[in-house]
C-alpha cells in the first residue's frame, strides 16, 4: 500500500508502504500506521511530509494496484483526514 501524491506542478510522488496521511501544520504527512486499521497513534512512524498547498490530489495505491482519488483543494485552512 501506499499513494500518489499529484502536484500543482504535474510531478508525481510516490509513498511508499505509507496507510495513512493527516495534514501537520503546512505539511501532509504520510504514515505507517498501527496494524491494519489504518489509524494514526503514537506509535506510527512518520514516512515522508509534503507542503500541503502544494497537493493537486492524493491517490491510494492498493495492494492489487487499484487506486482512490482523493482531490485537495490547495487552501491552507482545508484539513485533511487519514483514509
Amino acid at each position: 500500500m501506499g499513494f500518489d501524491v499529484k502536484t500543482l506542478e504535474g510531478d508525481t510522488e510516490i509513498v511508499a508502504d505509507a496507510n495513512a496521511y493527516q495534514m501537520e501544520g503546512p505539511f501532509t504527512t504520510f504514515f505507517i500506521a498501527d496494524g491494519g486499521h489504518g489509524k494514526i497513534s503514537g506509535w506510527s512512524v512518520r514516512v515522508a511530509s509534503l507542503r500541503t498547498d502544494s497537493i493537486a490530489s492524493i491517490r491510494r495505491r492498493e495492494a492489487d494496484a487499484t487506486t482512490t482519488a482523493v482531490t485537495v483543494d490547495s487552501s491552507p485552512l482545508v484539513g485533511l483526514r487519514a483514509v
